[in-house]
């Protein structure tokens, strides 16, 4: 039996982008610039922000970020807040990659587990 990513139940996922369009209007961003900021045509932002269709987080994330809303941080804040170890893995390991050139996504990600494991230990 295969395990599947846990989906927002629909409603959920509708108040989410009821939300985030709320935000979009309190702050004037359209939905064309939007959906041009996320490299999507304008009928998908739509499909999207009317909750026909469920956003991925690979577009939700990035869309988040415009919106000032840093995901990353707030989970970081609240691992801290419950004793939990924090986590950086975009810190000093910029440093070091920018001095080795540029690198395929491939070869980053694995120099990053790379850098993770030996600065864990």
């Amino acid at each position: 039996m295969s395990q599947s990513t846990p989906k927002l139940r629909p409603e959920r996922s509708e108040v989410l982008m009821s939300r985030i369009r709320e935000a979009c209007l309190l702050m004037g961003i359209r939905q064309k610039d939007l959906a041009d900021s996320l490299q999507l045509k304008p009928s998908q932002m739509n499909l999207y922000f009317q909750g026909k269709v469920e956003m991925r987080t690979d577009r939700l994330l990035p869309l988040l970020a415009i919106l000032g809303i840093d995901i990353e941080r707030q989970i970081e804040e609240k691992i801290k807040e419950l004793g939990g170890e924090s986590f950086s893995p975009l810190g000093n390991e910029n440093k070091v990659l920018a001095r080795i050139g540029r690198l395929d996504e491939y070869k980053r990600q694995s120099l990053l587990r790379i850098i993770h494991i030996l600065g864990s230990k």
